[in-house]
Parts: structure tokens; C-alpha cells; sequence
């Protein structure tokens, strides 16, 4: 059982319905895939795991992730889920949009991406552009990595999933996105310190166990070998049920790690950035945790 309280998440209409018509007017989906898209609830997501945000961010973090969403489902675990490299090559221009190069591509995804980092980057520092880039940069690489994974077959460690997964699980932009909720951003010395390395860490490993336990029988179905129950079950010789409980403990023991950062950081520093950083990252795992027991993502179209 996995060790949060209880939340309730309420459907945030005004942000689904926003992303639905940004969706629609970027061209992101044909009119077939619509369905599965509104099952997903990126405006409710947006609302639950950014709680204090100004509305025109909470909607800006909802249409992040509608992009990414369709990204995935299309592209990197769609026409690119065996082709690690061929992924690599279509990941290149969309990366030279958040680094502030030309765009080389005029694609949807491409004017839909480019249309974001404006929105963003208009509200933060120079320097904050560069970090975004760098999280876009390490979720493009995990997306690839899992892809080789595939094409093996079989489960990586433990150790090796999680290094690729904090960056498929696509957190890190979701984390930069925090700094703009409050207008306090970290310095370049504090976002490169072990503090924010392991808030970040923290931040991306909880979503991807929550994630995993999740969707693990969906995923399964595809023939998936990047999930942490199954890499688990596999690297532990578990069956099912065992794994579910180890992923389940992993899972609790860091979340208890990060609660422990969150009130340090805001008993020493309260008020600062990193202390906002933190109490924001555990927001957003609440936040998570409550939107992915309500999204009709995970599970069947006829329920």
C-alpha cells in the first residue's frame, strides 16, 4: 500500500476543456484519437499537482503535458517504440526549439512545442531556459533508452531503470515549471547542488513507481519491459503480488526521504527558494498519486 493520505482530485473542467481546444487548434491528434485524450484529464493533472499556481500556469502545465502525452503516444512509443535511434534522430529538432535554435521542423508537435517554450521562457530568467532545455534533452535520452530496452526484450536492473526512467517519465520539465508558479527561482549554483539533485530525483522516481503500479497490466498487454514491477519481479525472481508489495515499499521508503528534505528545508530555510522547491515536488507526488487513481487512462476503454 502505497503511504499517502487521503486526497481527493476534482475534475478541473476549465483546464481540460482548455487543453482540448488547444489540442484540437495546434493539430496535436486526429479526430479518432480524441477519445483516448479526454480519458487522460491533463487539466485536472495540472490543477491537482500544482495547487497554488496562477491559473494561466496551472493551464500552461496542462498543455505541457498534453504535449507530452501525444509525443509519447505518437511518436516515441508510437511509429519510434522499437527504433531507438530512429527516435533519436526525430527527438533533435524538437530539442533545437528549447535551446532557442531555429526550427528546423514544421510539424504540429514542433509549432505546438514552440508555441509552449515562448509561454514559458517569457516568464522566467535566461538562465531557467537553459535548464528547461536540459530536462527536455534527459527525457528525449530516456525515451530512446527504453527503446533499446525493447528491442532486447528483456528487463533492465533496477539501477539502470530508474537512471533512464527519471527522464521518459517526463517529471523534470514539470519540475522546472514550479519555479515559475512562484516567481522565486533557484540560483544556478542551487539548482546545480545535491540538495535540488536529489528533490529532483525524489520527484521523478515516486511519479514513475506511482505510474508504474498503475499501468503495469496495460503496459504488460504491449509486451512493455520498462516498468518497475516488472523490472522487480524479473531482477527478484517475485511473482506478481511480491513485486507490487517491493515496488510498493521502494516507493514509501523514498516518500519518506522527501518529507524529511521538504521539513528541513522549511524549519532552516523557510521561505526560500529551495524550501518552495521542496514543498512544490511534494505537491506534485500528492497531486499525482490522486489524479492517477481518478484518470481513465489506466483503465479499460469499456469501464
Amino acid at each position: 500500500m502505497l503511504a499517502y493520505p487521503s486526497i481527493e482530485v476534482r475534475p478541473a473542467r476549465q483546464h481540460d476543456e482548455g487543453s482540448a481546444r488547444w489540442v484540437a487548434e495546434q493539430g496535436l491528434l486526429a479526430e479518432q484519437d480524441f477519445p483516448g485524450f479526454l480519458r487522460i484529464g491533463c487539466g485536472t493533472f495540472a490543477a491537482a499537482t500544482y495547487p497554488e499556481a496562477p491559473p494561466w500556469l496551472v493551464q500552461l502545465a496542462s498543455d505541457l503535458t498534453s504535449f507530452l502525452f501525444t509525443f509519447d503516444d505518437i511518436i516515441a512509443e508510437g511509429e519510434f517504440r522499437f527504433d531507438p535511434d530512429g527516435l533519436r534522430r526525430a527527438a533533435e529538432p524538437y530539442l533545437d526549439i528549447v535551446r532557442g535554435r531555429p526550427a528546423r521542423l514544421s510539424t504540429p508537435h514542433a509549432r505546438a512545442l514552440l508555441e509552449l517554450v515562448a509561454r514559458a521562457t517569457d516568464a522566467a530568467p535566461s538562465a531557467w531556459r537553459g535548464r528547461f532545455a536540459g530536462s527536455f534533452e534527459a527525457y528525449a535520452q530516456g525515451c530512446a533508452e527504453e527503446a533499446a530496452w525493447r528491442v532486447r526484450g528483456t528487463p533492465p536492473s533496477l539501477e539502470t531503470y530508474l537512471e533512464l526512467r527519471r527522464g521518459s517519465v517526463a517529471v523534470n520539465p514539470m519540475m522546472d515549471l514550479m519555479e515559475l508558479s512562484h516567481g522565486v527561482f533557484l540560483t544556478e549554483a542551487e539548482f546545480a547542488g545535491p540538495t535540488t539533485r536529489e528533490l529532483r530525483r525524489l520527484g521523478s522516481d515516486l511519479s514513475a513507481y506511482v505510474n508504474d503500479i498503475q499501468s503495469v497490466e496495460k503496459e504488460e498487454k504491449l509486451g512493455e519491459v520498462c516498468n518497475a514491477v516488472i523490472v522487480v519481479q524479473h531482477e527478484r525472481s517475485l511473482d506478481r503480488a511480491g513485486a507490487y508489495r517491493a515496488v510498493a515499499s521502494l516507493h514509501n521508503q523514498e516518500l519518506d526521504v522527501l518529507m524529511r528534505l521538504e521539513g528541513e528545508l522549511a524549519g532552516e530555510r523557510p521561505g526560500s527558494a529551495l524550501a518552495l522547491y521542496a514543498r512544490s515536488i511534494r505537491q506534485f507526488v500528492h497531486g499525482h498519486y490522486g489524479w492517477i487513481l481518478s484518470s481513465r487512462r489506466y483503465v479499460p476503454v469499456d469501464s
